[in-house]
């Protein structure tokens, strides 16, 4: 192939790339600007349809979780397991070495729990028919390697899914990423709600939605704009 065909490959592929990180950033862009866009409700007044409430977490009936990574009290948890792969490959007579991770396993832990403001609670669901855009304040990573094993409570609850940190003489190289809810963070949440008997609720909806984020309205702002505006300005460049 010639110098042209490549320089039509590398466009095509570049201007690929730029198209969807325009239209990422320009869907996180329009969330934020429902989230700006949208009032607060009281959650005493939320009765039925799209609102916005924000307070703090309450614990439901089936009370707290405990994380599986960083043994954290929480009410939710979404938790991925990755292992580095490295692959070799022979191109030209050189050896050539690569590593990725791949996920070999995710999962969410949790009960039902409450947003609470000044004036009242509404409930939130976990369910799988309740699947939010989730915006989660702390990212915690644990680790093992070749020399370094896994925590007991880590192997044990990865031989509940199937896995093991321990390969044929040395530990692989894994790591386990969490992202929890716990009581008493600032809660936002936006979305659709139905009253049902003396409980409000938010309810699965395919017309808009779900945001939910341990993050103050105006922390949840700043991170849509910090990863929206930067997408679409380099989208629209390539």
């Amino acid at each position: 192939m010639g110098p042209v065909g490549i320089a039509w490959i590398v466009g095509i592929v570049l201007a690929g790339l730029g198209a969807f990180l325009l239209w990422r950033g320009q869907k996180e862009l329009a969330r934020r600007k429902r989230v700006i866009d949208t009032k607060t409700t009281p959650a005493a007044q939320a009765r039925v349809g799209y609102v916005e409430i924000r307070g703090t977490v309450e614990v439901g009936a089936t009370g707290t979780t405990t994380s599986p990574f960083h043994q954290a009290t929480c009410v939710y948890c979404r938790w991925r397991v990755e292992e580095q792969i490295t692959t070799t490959r022979y191109s030209g007579g050189k050896r050539r070495t690569s590593t990725k991770w791949v996920v070999r396993a995710s999962g969410m832990e949790g009960g039902d729990f409450y947003v609470r403001d000044a004036t009242g609670r509404v409930r939130i669901p976990f369910s799988g028919s309740l699947a939010p855009t989730l915006f989660l304040a702390q990212r915690n990573v644990n680790s093992s390697g070749m020399f370094r094993s896994a925590p007991e409570h880590v192997e044990a609850f990865l031989k509940t899914r199937g896995l093991s940190s321990q390969g044929w003489v040395f530990n692989k190289a894994m790591r386990y990423i969490e992202e929890t809810i716990g009581p008493g963070e600032p809660l936002y949440v936006l979305g659709r709600v139905a009253r049902t008997g003396d409980e409000v609720s938010f309810v699965p909806s395919t017309a808009s939605e779900m945001i939910l984020a341990n993050l103050t309205e105006e922390e949840l702002i700043g991170r849509l704009g910090r990863s929206g505006f930067p997408m679409v300005v380099f989208g629209g460049l390539l």
